[in-house]
């Protein structure tokens, strides 16, 4: 009977540690997640400019954009991948993040007036990104000079980062200097980049699963001990981190939203107030209602970033941490 019992907790054990290799092998790092969506973004921009170029679909620049530069901020407020290379995840590029997510945003509903502005900021973030990923790839110590040192799936990572990397580079030239490329090239240009970003998310979860281990713990930046709020490391988890997004964005629509049913009337109303107090703008604040108003408006605003102040114990944090974030694994290939 004893044996009998052995015989069955020994075969759960294996289906358990069956199942959790397979689990792992199928979870994806929130990297990796981004990686795929931006890269069918491009590809599907790829396959949809063809018909753009041949006149079949209407096309909005500054939108496509603006959809980009959103792409790029989720990455700077979520791992805190920046253009010029993996930094500390803290206040300030969290706030950073946000106001070009909230430029992005802009974009893509009034792409007439920010078409100029968003181009050039799009364009010089994938040259950024493209030359310095470049750079460091062949420069560090710890990348393709050593990736290439080892048959198999390093020496594909080594390819994916070479191939993405180099396209982006060719179009953040595109995106500055429109016109230099003729748009079927620019549109085969955008299904290479949209399969070699697929392919480097599939490079990196393979050799993240194969290479790192849960007792294995790749350290990030450091976090600065003490100094001013905005350096120090955003205690976010991803969730919150969207929902922060979620919030501003929500915030964003609703100003939107009454500015185009109280536009008129609000325009009226600050005019003849600014006329009735000769431009001092001091006037808004000096009915304790008018005062208290704007002071709500203002928290409601700055909520969202100051939610957890320092020394608050994070519940939700502390138990989700010893799952590891998601940057732990994908820092194989870290720019």
């Amino acid at each position: 009977m004893n044996n009998k019992n052995l015989q069955q907790d020994s075969l759960a054990k294996q289906q358990m540690q069956s199942y959790v290799a397979k689990k792992a092998e199928i979870d994806l790092s929130i990297e990796v997640v981004l990686l795929i969506v931006g890269g069918v973004f491009f590809f599907l921009f790829g396959v949809l400019l063809f018909l753009i170029d041949k006149g079949m679909l209407p096309y909005s620049e500054g939108s496509m954009y603006g959809l980009f530069v959103v792409l790029v901020s989720i990455q700077i407020i979520t791992i805190g991948r920046t253009p010029f290379g993996d930094v500390l995840r803290s206040w300030l590029v969290v706030i950073m993040g946000l106001l070009t997510a909230m430029l992005g945003t802009l974009a893509i509903f009034y792409p007439e007036h920010l078409n100029m502005t968003i181009r050039t900021l799009a364009g010089l973030l994938v040259l950024i990104t493209g030359a310095v990923g470049l750079r460091q790839l062949f420069t560090s110590d710890d990348k393709a000079r050593k990736w290439m040192k080892v048959p198999g799936i390093l020496q594909q990572l080594t390819i994916a980062c070479a191939l993405v990397y180099s396209i982006e580079i060719a179009l953040g030239i595109i995106t500055l200097f429109p016109g230099i490329l003729p748009s079927y090239l620019t549109a085969v240009l955008l299904l290479l980049f949209g399969s070699s970003v697929i392919f480097l998310a599939w490079c990196i979860h393979v050799a993240a699963h194969r290479y790192s281990s849960p007792s294995t713990k790749i350290l990030g930046p450091s976090q600065p001990k003490g100094g001013f709020i905005l350096l120090r490391e955003a205690s976010l988890t991803v969730e919150n981190t969207f929902s922060i997004y979620q919030g501003f964005l929500m915030i964003l629509l609703g100003i939107l939203v009454l500015a185009m049913i109280l536009g008129p009337q609000l325009e009226a109303s600050l005019r003849r107030s600014l006329i009735y107090s000769h431009g001092d703008l001091i006037i808004f604040f000096e009915r304790p209602i008018a005062a208290t108003l704007m002071a709500l408006a203002l928290l409601m605003l700055l909520s969202p970033i100051f939610r957890w102040v320092p020394g608050r114990k994070l519940l939700d944090v502390a138990g989700s941490a010893p799952q590891g974030s998601p940057g732990d694994k994908s820092n194989i290939a870290s720019e």
